[in-house]
């Protein structure tokens, strides 16, 4: 199942940038690590923004709660994390498919 992802990350007002930096650093470079191994289909940073999207696949929605391992959430800087949004996708073909039946009913 493909999902698309978008993490915003904030920095605390009480935390130096530069910790806060290391601790997105050690999540990019893991996730570069994600890339190369296929668990990522595709990694954005978005420009000018504190902001991530990508895409993964995954076999399940249970496989969603393994972002409880990566470095934020281990490490206890998850409360960098402002918000996630989990996105469904499906495959467009189908959706042609099924735009197909929806159009010809009656």
């Amino acid at each position: 199942m493909l999902y698309l992802f978008r993490i915003r990350l904030a920095r605390p007002a009480e935390m130096e940038p530069s910790a806060y930096y290391a601790a997105w650093l050690e999540e990019a470079e893991l996730s570069i690590e994600a890339l190369e191994a296929g668990a990522l289909k595709a990694l954005y940073k978005v420009a000018g923004q504190e902001e991530a999207i990508g895409i993964m696949d995954v076999t399940s929605c249970d496989d969603l709660d393994g972002i409880y391992q990566l470095p934020l959430w281990a490490k206890g800087n998850s409360h960098l994390v402002s918000d996630i949004e989990w996105v469904p996708l499906r495959e467009h073909e189908a959706w042609v498919a099924d735009l197909r039946g929806l159009s010809s009913a009656t």
